[in-house]
């Protein structure tokens, strides 16, 4: 429980392959009005699909709907990470990514 409550604090993750988009994530977020709490519930699953994407081999220019599915399907089951996401907000989180 204790890296659940350390992962939600974290608000930036320079080395994450998706470290380009979090500033406009971030600001998309605010700008929604998402408490805290619940921006720091995203940011971890926006990390995770990050540290994914690089484990995968798959360059943040490459991501595709499939590989979306395929982390949310077949990956997010199975994981053992610490970066783990409950499934409900990862379903929330990916798609907006792409529009931030």
């Amino acid at each position: 429980m204790r890296t659940r409550l350390c992962m939600r604090k974290l608000t930036d993750d320079p080395g994450n392959l998706l470290a380009p988009v979090f500033p406009a994530y971030r600001q998309t977020l605010i700008e929604g009005r998402y408490v805290p709490d619940i921006q720091g519930r995203y940011f971890a699953a926006v990390f995770h699909f990050g540290d994914w994407l690089r484990s995968s081999g798959i360059g943040m220019r490459l991501v595709r709907h499939e590989h979306v599915c395929d982390f949310l399907q077949n990956h997010l089951p199975t994981c053992t990470s610490k970066r783990h996401t409950p499934v409900s907000y990862t379903h929330l989180t990916l798609p907006t990514i792409s529009s931030a």
